[in-house]
């Protein structure tokens, strides 16, 4: 009667959690990188997934590898704003943040880092600034600063 009782269910050693977690953050990035692809075209979403593939290290020394949230953060954006330029360059900052740059049409850089649910917008006389990805603000700023389309 006992075993009856005995629960059958095995609890996964640390290195099954670890690879399921893993895996589903890689379906996770895969799909926010197609949803940018999406609206920005193929070219963004290969050079996207080029940097979701970096490891922890990447950079020859402790550099995090690309952050769901910062990818997430990042998506969100492109949702609100659409195609805004036709020559973004993408990066991967220390941390795992995603960078981007563009120049408006003065020729003016300007430099973005999308974190958890946040983004720094950098350049010209803007200095630095912080929004919240909800924050219209954000995006107000954006169009009238740079010209580009809401």
């Amino acid at each position: 009667m006992e075993s009856l009782l005995r629960p059958s269910y095995k609890v996964s050693d640390a290195t099954s959690t670890l690879y399921a977690t893993e895996v589903h953050e890689g379906i996770a990035k895969d799909t926010y990188i197609q949803s940018i692809g999406a609206a920005l075209g193929q070219d963004i979403s290969v050079r996207l997934t080029e940097l979701s593939k970096c490891d922890a290290g990447w950079d020859g020394a402790d550099a995090a590898p690309m952050s769901i949230e910062s990818l997430s953060t990042l998506e969100t954006f492109i949702q609100k704003m659409g195609r805004f330029s036709d020559d973004i360059g993408f990066f991967l900052g220390y941390d795992g943040e995603i960078l981007i740059n563009w120049r408006d049409e003065t020729g003016e850089l300007t430099d973005m880092a999308f974190l958890d649910g946040s983004a720094e917008l950098y350049g010209g006389d803007v200095g630095e600034e912080k929004f919240s990805i909800d924050d219209q603000r954000l995006y107000e700023r954006l169009t009238i600063k740079h010209s580009l389309n809401a």
